[in-house]
């Protein structure tokens, strides 16, 4: 088992894998961002930091190059590319 904890993880509420990529992502709505990491809770990235984009993420999956999300605030699905987070789309 893989535990991963930090002062950038408060309130994760969305969780996806990456299965060719061998990745986790996860969604937090208190610190406002998406982070990934391998399997094996190392190479950690911040994916994407925003109180604009993310205001209560609170599901997450990735299909091919991309993230999707929703979020209590925004009332839609949200994209961005799953390893730079731009290309944000609504």
């Amino acid at each position: 088992m893989v535990l991963i904890s930090g002062d950038s993880i408060k309130w994760p509420n969305g969780l996806a894998l990456d299965i060719l990529e061998q990745r986790v992502y996860w969604a937090d709505a208190k610190v406002k961002l998406i982070m990934s990491c391998d399997y094996w809770g190392e190479n950690t990235r911040l994916v994407i930091r925003s109180h604009q984009r993310l205001k209560h993420p609170f599901s997450l999956t990735v299909f091919e190059e991309r993230l999707y999300w929703t979020d209590w605030d925004h009332e839609g699905v949200l994209t961005a590319n799953k390893f730079t987070g731009n290309d944000f789309k609504t």
